[in-house]
């Protein structure tokens, strides 16, 4: 039995769709996973001063965030294999469930990045005190390398005690290599490790109307305010005569048509799959706009970009010429640029799945 240490029971459209895919990808290969049930401790802000207005604004907005968490909980209990046990603390887990794994993945996702574990690195997702020839990263992340010399020492502590360390941004890789002098690869996000039919399957589950998805419509999913974001849904969808999908809770451009403020992952698949353009700034809604051969206009994050340069590289791409230029109506697909040339992405994506089975025990003899 593997057991899978990631984020996967927040309401978050990566993390569901990350953690499906290295499940599914194990599956498909013949090997028997769950995912480590552990409750962690939440940072619980003080209200005590806040005033009678933004008490309100809180209660409200937690009873959407709470729709929208059963509609992800579906979907966990739905399509992920969980841990029947879920540990009370760390010590519960080492002490009572760790012997039932022969072998211990982390990641994917930003399960190194201390601003997202309580403000210092949990031994949880480094699997601390465990045999070292039991555990492997895959495509984990640590957010933003500045945290690798913030957090220097403790780094070299935690990933010294892997098999094999892989990570999914690729200035994380060389900062882990030589400043810490600890060999790791770079390696694809797993939902790029599945055919398009498996994400077929799930857009099948959609709740969302045929008669939205069936119209001309741009859809907007947004992880950051942006001014030129929301420029560029206005100028697309007014000179093109294109309608607005967003997830957004309150109507926020000129010519919406529907907002899903509840999606959930498979929601969130068909609308991408179903877009004529997909406008974001989200690491995921543009690898899924790639898979699906979506048109994108790709906006710049002003703190997270290495991860989407990364994968443009990949594709003899410079990711100026991905991002989108104010008041343009030029939306293309990845395969349209002319420089295009997959052949650099297609031998990442084995080298990343070879990595995976190679250091499971196995060996790659199926074609992904």
């Amino acid at each position: 039995m593997i057991g899978i240490v990631t984020f996967f029971d927040e309401p978050n459209y990566g993390a569901a769709l990350q953690a499906y895919a290295l499940q599914t990808v194990l599956t498909n290969d013949g090997y028997e996973s769950e995912f480590v049930n552990l409750s962690l401790k939440s940072i619980i802000k003080d209200r005590l001063s806040l005033s009678l207005l933004d008490k309100i604004k809180i209660l409200l907005l937690n009873k959407s965030i709470e729709k929208k968490l059963a509609r992800f909980r579906n979907f966990q209990i739905t399509e992920l294999k969980i841990s029947n046990k879920r540990c009370d603390n760390y010590s519960d887990f080492i002490n009572n469930e760790v012997d039932k794994y022969e072998t211990l993945i982390y990641g994917s996702d930003q399960i190194w990045n201390p601003k997202l574990t309580g403000g210092e690195l949990s031994p949880f997702y480094f699997g601390a005190d465990i045999n070292s020839s039991m555990k492997i990263a895959y495509a984990a992340s640590c957010g933003n390398n500045k945290v690798i010399i913030d957090y220097r020492e403790k780094y070299i502590e935690y990933l010294s005690g892997f098999k094999g360390v892989s990570v999914r941004e690729k200035s994380t890789a060389r900062a882990i290599n030589e400043e810490l002098g600890i060999k790791c690869m770079h390696v694809l996000d797993p939902t790029l490790l599945l055919q398009r039919q498996d994400w077929n399957q799930l857009i099948k589950k959609s709740s969302i109307s045929k008669e939205y998805l069936d119209s001309k419509y741009i859809f907007v999913y947004s992880i950051q305010e942006n001014e030129l974001l929301n420029s560029a849904v206005e100028t697309l969808s007014k000179k093109l005569d294109f309608k607005v999908i967003t997830l957004r809770n309150a109507k926020h451009y000129n010519n919406e048509i529907a907002r899903f403020p509840h999606a959930d992952p498979y929601d969130f698949l068909a609308l991408i799959n179903s877009a004529q353009i997909v406008v974001t700034n989200s690491y995921h809604a543009m690898l899924f706009s790639y898979m699906f051969e979506k048109q994108i206009a790709l906006i710049p994050h002003s703190l997270y970009n290495e991860r989407i340069e990364d994968f443009v590289n990949l594709f003899s791409i410079n990711p100026q010429d991905m991002y989108y230029q104010k008041d343009s109506i030029d939306i293309k697909k990845f395969t349209d640029n002319e420089c295009c040339d997959k052949t650099k992405y297609e031998t990442k994506k084995k080298k990343s799945f070879d990595y995976l089975i190679q250091n499971l025990g196995g060996k790659n003899e199926k074609r992904i």
